[in-house]
């Protein structure tokens, strides 16, 4: 950007310039790392090797989506990944391209937003700055995580779990069921899963699942002959928003604490009674988001939002309530003068 505050100050085009500069560095170092991390070896595929961006995606759908789901209407179903377009498979790979690419170039990209921004900036502004960008960082990443490992897959389960309320009963009962068979030969691990298909003349034939594994057998009964069927492409999207989505409500407690440290927020604002309403909130919007009915899934997200908040908000009075003590000894100083 432009050089220091006391020196001569750039001109538009070259602002223009620079940041053409950096943006050509961002945009070469996304391509690079998406190229060198996509085509990192992840295990073994079906031909040689199975690269990073095939894996990713995988990763995140098997972490999200549960194989089988026991809806509200007591009936168990297979959760089935359907391509919802012909070029879904491109999406995904193009999404999980540019996942990787952004966080190989992190570092790149941030250390030129800081190049671009750094000349600009007072002395005492550079330190506020480097004091708190990590803290945001940390935040920011610690919700992406939150989002994505833990509230998705409650969103997701609330979902899939929600679905069969709408089918018609006739519709759910048919010449095929999914059963799981218990596996005798070795009591620690799951049982197969296996489709049971009705041929005519009341011929019964069993398909296995592969890869498919239940942890207890499941009543024939309970079992619906209909699957549920999801994309990929739209869970893992999805899984990846709503973690972008708490990584910035994870931010919010620090942003509280600077509007209350310096003097931006009134400190009495913040009440007995608002902090009461502030944790029924959190717990309001923690029961919303997970379809447990034990109340833990709501307790463990609403404390996990609630927590940050009070502590940031803890912090910023005191801080603020020093400034205004040290405001009034200087103001007192000044008119004993």
């Amino acid at each position: 950007m432009a050089e220091a505050r006391g020196d001569k100050e750039a001109s538009i085009w070259e602002h223009l310039e620079e940041l053409a500069v950096r943006l050509r560095r961002i945009i070469i170092a996304l391509a690079i790392s998406a190229a060198v991390l996509s085509l990192i070896p992840s295990g073994r595929g079906e031909f040689f090797y199975a690269p990073l961006v095939t894996r990713l995606p995988t990763l995140i759908f098997q972490h999200v989506v549960p194989p089988f789901v026991e809806a509200f209407d007591g009936r168990v179903y297979r959760v089935l990944p359907l391509p919802s377009s012909s070029f879904e498979s491109i999406s995904i790979l193009a999404l999980a391209i540019f996942l990787l690419g952004f966080i190989g170039a992190s570092p790149v990209i941030a250390r030129e937003i800081w190049g671009y921004i750094e000349p600009a900036l007072y002395p005492h502004e550079k330190a506020f700055a480097k004091r708190y960008v990590t803290l945001f960082l940390l935040s920011f990443l610690f919700g992406v995580f939150f989002g994505i490992y833990i509230v998705a897959p409650l969103i997701e389960l609330m979902m899939l779990k929600l679905w069969p309320l709408y089918i018609p009963e006739q519709y759910k009962t048919g010449p095929a069921m999914l059963v799981a068979t218990p596996n005798y030969s070795n009591s620690s691990q799951p049982g197969i899963v296996v489709l049971v298909e009705f041929l005519p003349l009341g011929v019964a034939m069993l398909k296995a699942l592969p890869g498919v594994h239940a942890p207890t057998p499941t009543p024939a009964a309970k079992m619906a002959a209909i699957p549920i069927s999801v994309s990929i492409n739209e869970v893992v999207s999805f899984a990846l928003k709503l973690g972008l989505a708490f990584g910035a409500l994870f931010e919010l407690p620090i942003v509280l604490y600077l509007l209350l440290a310096y003097g931006i927020l009134d400190p009495d604002l913040f009440t007995t009674n608002t902090m009461k309403y502030i944790f029924l909130a959190t717990m309001i919007l923690g029961a919303v988001i997970s379809p447990d009915p034990s109340g833990i899934g709501m307790l463990v997200i609403g404390f996990s939002l609630y927590l940050p908040l009070h502590v940031a908000i803890k912090l910023g009075k005191k801080r603020a309530l020093k400034r205004q003590v040290v405001s009034h000894a200087e103001a007192r100083a000044a008119t004993s003068h």
